[in-house]
């Protein structure tokens, strides 16, 4: 039996903290700068690998980070581990609750933003045989190409939308429906396409693919049941957090486990697994983040690193199948996702941001990336040019979506508030009463009230409006009023409206918007939740004592947004 030696064992602690270490600079050296870190991670692991550290000293790069032996295959492992556990992470931003009252524009914007990329994907590989260098599996690399082109990064979509301050809006919950559609159809078709890649029979692995649909049809049905019944049990019997971290890590590595018996890779149970958790109404916020603060910060960064240890990104890079990825994969999945949302009669504006957001990577491409890099679908220079894609629509999407959505003529806070009033009274705990206190403090005919109230309530049962700080911005949209309308309301005990923070809401700004306009009720909701973002600004806002009061800080509000663009 093979051992471990001492040498190897010292080589290991050193190469783990070298890359782990300088995945965690790099990585939030790109936050810093408003990049994503995944950005840094992959960069410190180029770093490290064979395109820089091994150009200057090979023997020592050799040693540290080799590519056979027992210290390699203690690398691939963690790698492996740390990948599936983020696949959990990532399932549990699925929120099936969002996906289902959000059925139509999530499954017709969903379809569309898929079908026209997958299409350009598989038409590449035949289009450009030599490029892709198929070796024999022709099929099976177009049918990977499609899905890699497809699919969509929800994690990376999540953050571009909070941190545009759209993640609340009509605009950001068609997006999320969408992604999360992208998601599940998009990981059930991959599992198809991994079926095939480990399939050397020659025939159609029929078993596989009965296998993964009746594994993903029972998590998302009899086993969420289960695991969200087993919950609150857990909770009840062990310690916190321990006990229900150690339950979620168990059930990912047992739904990976059985991916793997069924014959595709693990991550694919652990997807699934966190999709059933994701929604739990027992699973504390606090369990949550620290258990995505372990993955992320400390197991992730070693898997994305590696990547830069497989592949000389130097030597692999070629332009032209750089270029015609970038060109391919961002138009496709652009006007996909544009000809979707026209279909769901959005504004042109709104149409062309939902595109660009839809665009972001990240992530998933990656992870699609390395597996089919790793069953050789493809080979290192598609592999090296889908992970540009993936880091370059990443980048350049939120800047894209706030580009779309800029008009000339911005709409006031102030002037919208004029048309309002403000409410400094408020006493409900309720969401429902708050915002029926706040509408019939309008001069509005009694049927316009009733109205303006349903449709505000029936959007704030879609997805809750509660933001971070004490904050929160209910809205709607109708046809009943000409001109955008603010009611500002204070709530000194604080109404429950599911903000981020788990925090009450005690500044709640009403927002009632033309749907001939729907632009304005997203830069209203960008420029309230941009100024309140401190509890120094929500203090103030809460000792208004009038409406003249009010309106001085909303003109604040509006200059500082001026000032910003």
């Amino acid at each position: 039996m093979q051992e471990i030696t001492h040498q190897q064992i010292i080589l290991f602690f050193f190469s783990l903290a070298l890359l782990i270490g300088l995945a965690r600079i790099f990585g939030e050296f790109c936050k810093k700068i408003g990049q994503p870190s995944i950005l840094g991670e992959i960069a410190a692991g180029i770093v490290l690998g064979p395109t820089v550290f091994a150009y200057i000293a090979p023997d020592l790069q050799s040693q540290l980070f080799p590519s056979s032996g027992p210290l390699f295959v203690t690398f691939e492992f963690i790698g492996m581990l740390a990948i599936t556990l983020f696949m959990m992470i990532a399932g549990m931003e699925v929120d099936l609750k969002c996906l289902k009252k959000q059925a139509k524009p999530a499954t017709v914007v969903g379809i569309s933003s898929m079908i026209v990329p997958f299409a350009g994907g598989f038409g590449l590989v035949y289009i450009f045989p030599d490029s892709f260098d198929t070796q024999g599996k022709t099929m099976v690399t177009a049918l990977f190409m499609a899905t890699a082109l497809a699919i969509s990064a929800l994690p990376v979509i999540t953050k571009i939308l909070m941190d545009l301050n759209l993640i609340k809006t009509d605009l950001g919950v068609t997006i999320i429906a969408a992604a999360i559609f992208n998601d599940l159809t998009g990981w059930m078709i991959f599992a198809i396409v991994l079926s095939l890649m480990g399939d050397t029979s020659g025939g159609f692995p029929w078993g596989t693919i009965a296998g993964i649909i009746i594994a993903g049809a029972f998590m998302l049905s009899i086993g969420r049941k289960i695991v969200l019944a087993l919950i609150p049990r857990v909770q009840a019997h062990a310690s916190w957090p321990g006990g229900v971290m150690g339950f979620m890590l168990t059930g990912a590595l047992l739904a990976a486990g059985v991916a793997e018996l069924i014959g595709v890779h693990g991550i694919f149970g652990s997807f699934l697994f966190g999709v059933a958790l994701g929604d739990s109404p027992h699973l504390r916020h606090q369990t949550e983040e620290y258990m995505e603060k372990f993955i992320s910060f400390i197991l992730t960064p070693i898997f994305f690193a590696s990547i830069g240890l497989k592949v000389n990104f130097l030597t692999h890079f070629d332009l032209f199948s750089v270029v015609i990825l970038l060109i391919v994969g961002s138009i496709t999945k652009i006007l996909g996702s544009y000809a979707g949302a026209k279909i769901c009669k959005m504004s042109n504006r709104e149409s062309w941001a939902l595109g660009w957001g839809m665009n972001a990577r990240g992530v998933m491409e990656i992870i699609l990336a390395i597996i089919a890099l790793n069953a050789g679908v493809i080979n290192d220079t598609v592999f090296v040019a889908i992970v540009i894609l993936a880091l370059f629509t990443s980048m350049t999407s939120g800047a894209l979506m706030k580009i779309s959505l800029k008009r000339r003529s911005k709409t006031s806070a102030a002037t919208s508030f004029g048309r309002g009033t403000l409410v400094a009274d408020l006493s409900h705990p309720a969401p429902v009463h708050v915002i029926k206190d706040m509408v019939l403090s309008l001069k509005l005919d009694h049927e316009i009230q009733a109205e303006i109230i349903q449709s505000t309530i029936n959007r704030e049962q879609l997805m809750s409006t509660g933001m971070e700080k004490g904050l929160a911005v209910p809205h709607c949209r109708t046809d009943l009023v000409k001109k955008p309308i603010l009611v500002m309301g204070i709530h000194k005990e604080g109404a429950d409206f599911d903000c981020f923070d788990n925090e009450k809401a005690h500044l709640i700004a009403l927002i009632i918007t033309p749907k001939s306009d729907p632009e304005s009720q997203l830069e209203l909701i960008s420029v309230i939740a941009a100024h309140f973002s401190s509890k120094e600004e929500i203090s103030k806002a809460m000792n208004c004592h009038s409406k003249v009061d009010m309106q001085a800080i909303l003109n604040a509000a509006d200059e500082m947004s001026e000032k910003k663009h």
